[in-house]
């Protein structure tokens, strides 16, 4: 059994890495403000290189596991997994390269002490005086790299870190309705109206495009190779339909959608065909 209670939090410190990622540290201190809120006593936080206590919590690749002899497979976590067990009076989480510690540190929170972060501003944090756990062995690795909830209170970093939502916006060159920045209608329909999508016998511009036309096609992947040249650490880029209807029902649009039986017929078949020129891009 674990133990943490008032008149033992002195004996007790939070060891994080020296070295550790900005994500190790930034677990460090919301641990230390959560157990304050729950216990009434603030952890002092230390580095792995300072003596060591009995009790402790370890976080992070942490020169103290080696030390003591304690396995995690970092590897197996990946970027965001993470580890929770306790050790010999110790209690261990520990993550993955990018936030796994971090996201441990709030599973933590919230399955072992109750905590919960229904919004940005309302929260349950409840007062405990002694905090007993039985032995935790648990390994959580998410599949998903991707999660975004779309909604306003998950564009805060705080409710967006608590509940490990992570749209990876940095790995992206382009995100979302992304015909036009790539085929701009001021720039090509005047003299290329046939680019566009035509509805109802007429071409307009503020559809989509035509996507059987071999030219749009080429602009479309010349696009993206300079876009990509300029952002070489993005790896995930967004080829997708303008935010608005009137998908291309010309002759050749309309035979793909027609076999394929809905207009994403075209729309697959267009961006399979720019993905095959980038094979190493998503």
């Amino acid at each position: 059994m674990f133990v943490l209670s008032a008149d033992e939090l002195a004996s007790f410190q939070i060891v994080v890495p020296v070295q550790g990622s900005a994500a190790e540290k930034r677990a460090a201190e919301v641990l230390q403000q959560y157990l304050e809120r729950v216990t009434g006593f603030e952890l002092a936080v230390v580095g792995d290189d300072q003596p060591k206590k009995e009790r402790e919590i370890l976080l992070g690749d942490n020169a103290r596991l080696r030390e003591l002899g304690i396995e995690i497979d970092f590897p197996a976590l990946k970027a965001d997994g993470f580890a929770i067990k306790t050790v010999d009076g110790r209690l261990v989480i520990a993550g993955g390269s990018e936030k796994g510690t971090l996201y441990g540190v709030y599973a933590f929170l919230e399955e072992y002490l109750g905590c919960r972060k229904y919004s940005p501003e309302v929260e349950v944090v409840p007062a405990l005086e002694r905090i007993e756990l039985a032995a935790i062995d648990t390994t959580q690795v998410p599949v998903i790299e991707f999660r975004e909830a779309y909604y306003r209170l998950a564009g805060d970093p705080g409710y967006a870190e608590w509940h490990k939502l992570d749209s990876h916006r940095e790995d992206w060159g382009l995100w979302v309705h992304t015909f036009a920045p790539l085929l701009s209608p001021e720039e090509y329909f005047e003299e290329h109206p046939e680019y566009f999508s035509l509805v109802k016998g007429k071409r307009v511009p503020n559809g989509q495009l035509c996507l059987t036309n071999e030219e749009v096609f080429a602009i479309v992947v010349a696009g993206l190779r300079e876009q990509m040249a300029e952002k070489p650490e993005a790896h995930y880029w967004s080829v997708s339909q303008n935010d608005t209807f009137s998908n291309c029902q010309c002759d050749a649009c309309r035979a793909i959608d027609e076999r394929e039986g809905s207009p994403s017929g075209t729309m697959l078949t267009f961006v399979n065909r720019v993905a095959a020129e980038f094979p190493d891009k998503t």
